[in-house]
């Protein structure tokens, strides 16, 4: 853990704001493009913990830069945007994550986005300039109009100083949605390039779909998305059981020693959030890593989306998130 000062907010476009951070001890932070971090914010109804996509590149290590869209629904990223303010301090954890593209790519890549998942291929954009990388980079970003397109002088600046560097933004309010076969024909490269995705889930479908197509490698696609459907799955699931009859399991977590009952079909997320623990979780999908518990005793169904890598997961490894348990529980927080 390790306590940020923030020192800028900034206004990007429309409900998208870029806040600035500094560690208070004055340690560099040290992380790879694409990586998030977890925050502690204190919302009037009890803290919460958040994770957000660092924007900046980690060549500057000094401070770390995360470009938070206010989302309708989502008290967290409106605490930010209304209450957040230089001179503030937040409790966080990480970086963590998995979705960078390594130490020094050698291959074509293809940095694929919409809306806020720009955030991520930013910091990769940003990182390549830094430290002179100039491996070939296809830039695809689509946002509803012009002025949704985040950082696109800052990317086009970029651009005009790299000659291996190729952009292409889609304002879909005037051009329509991207299909597969438009945007195999847009990105040629797909088939051989690493492609990281990242936004709402229909954009990455799409991808996925027209990356498979071009005859692209399943090791060469990687996504990150931060959705809100598990929750309404989830408490479908909670409800479905209920009606079944079936009973919950106990659920103890150390080193703080409480024990929780989970609910029939309810996540371990799910069940320790609404007992006042303050678990952290970000995309609840089984992709971030962000809810990881050890598990000392028990049995589970977990339906993880590339959170835990095989060798984690015979060693005990869980995600809250997409774990619901099948008997009695020991758990372990990190």
């Amino acid at each position: 853990m390790r306590t940020l000062l923030c020192t800028q907010v900034r206004p990007e476009a429309s409900a998208v704001m870029t806040f600035t951070f500094a560690d208070v001890s004055g340690a560099d932070f040290i992380f790879r493009a694409g990586q998030f971090v977890t925050l502690k914010l204190p919302l009037e109804s009890g803290p919460v913990w958040r994770s957000f996509t660092i924007a900046s590149s980690p060549a500057r290590s000094g401070q770390i830069g995360l470009t938070v869209k206010a989302q309708a629904v989502g008290q967290a990223t409106r605490w930010m945007h209304e209450r957040l303010q230089p001179g503030m301090t937040l409790l966080a954890d990480g970086p963590h994550g998995r979705f960078h593209p390594g130490e020094r790519p050698e291959r074509p890549l293809v940095l694929a986005s919409a809306g806020s998942g720009a955030t991520p291929m930013a910091a990769m954009l940003r990182w390549l300039d830094d430290a002179g990388i100039g491996v070939p980079v296809h830039y695809v970003h689509c946002g509803h109009t012009s002025a949704d397109l985040l950082f696109r002088e800052e990317i086009e600046a970029i651009a005009g100083r790299r000659a291996a560097f190729r952009l292409d933004w889609l304002a879909t309010s005037v051009s329509g949605r991207p299909d597969a076969a438009g945007m195999r024909a847009l990105v040629p490269s797909l088939a051989d390039a690493d492609v990281f995705c990242c936004g709402p889930s229909g954009f990455m479908a799409m991808m996925r779909e027209a990356h498979s197509v071009a005859g692209g490698e399943s090791g060469a696609w990687h996504e990150e998305s931060f959705h809100p459907e598990a929750v309404e799955d989830a408490a479908l699931a909670v409800t479905a059981a209920a009606a079944a009859g079936e009973t919950g399991f106990a659920v103890r977590f150390l080193p703080q020693g409480i024990d929780i009952l989970a609910l029939p079909g309810e996540t371990i997320l799910d069940a320790g959030l609404r007992c006042g623990l303050p678990l952290a979780s970000s995309c609840r999908q089984g992709v971030c890593g962000t809810c990881r518990l050890r598990k000392l005793s028990g049995e589970v169904e977990m339906h993880q989306d590339g959170g835990l890598f095989d060798d984690e997961v015979e060693a005990g490894e869980i995600l809250a998130c997409c774990s619901r348990p099948l008997t009695a529980l020991v758990v372990e927080c990190a």
